[in-house]
C-alpha cells in the first residue's frame, strides 16, 4: 500500500485533495512526505503545555490551514476548534481538544511513515 492509498484507509477524501493538486499525485505526495517533518504540531504542543494563548492561537491556525490542503480534515477541525476556543478566551477545553488533534496527527503520520 502506498502512502496515498494509506490516506485513504484513515478516510482522507483522496479525489477531493488530488484536485487542489490539478491532479498530480506526485505532487501532492511530495506534500504529503513534508507533513511530519513541519514543525508547526511540535511548536503547538509546547505552547499547550506552557499554556502560551497566543501561541496556541498561531500554531493551531498554521496547522489548520496546512491540514485543510492536505485533506486531513478531522485534524484541520480540531485545530479550528482550538483556535476558536482561544477568540473566546475559553481555555478550559485546550488540553482535551489537544489530545484529540494529537490522536488524528498519530495516525496521519503513523500512515506517511508506513507505521500505519
Amino acid at each position: 500500500m502506498d502512502i496515498l492509498e494509506g490516506l485513504v484507509s484513515i478516510g482522507i477524501d483522496l479525489e477531493t485533495v488530488l484536485q487542489r493538486f490539478s491532479n498530480n499525485a506526485a505532487l501532492l505526495e511530495r506534500f504529503v512526505l513534508k507533513f511530519p517533518k513541519d514543525e508547526t504540531y511540535a511548536a503547538l504542543r509546547q505552547a499547550v503545555e506552557e499554556k502560551d494563548y497566543e501561541r496556541i492561537e498561531r500554531e493551531a491556525h498554521t496547522l489548520k490551514g496546512t491540514a485543510a490542503n492536505l485533506g486531513f480534515d478531522l485534524l484541520s477541525e480540531k485545530a479550528a476548534e482550538m483556535v476558536e476556543n482561544v477568540r473566546k478566551n475559553d481555555y478550559a477545553d485546550l488540553e482535551t481538544i489537544f489530545g484529540a488533534l494529537s490522536e488524528e496527527y498519530g495516525k496521519i503520520v503513523a500512515v506517511i511513515e508506513g507505521n500505519g
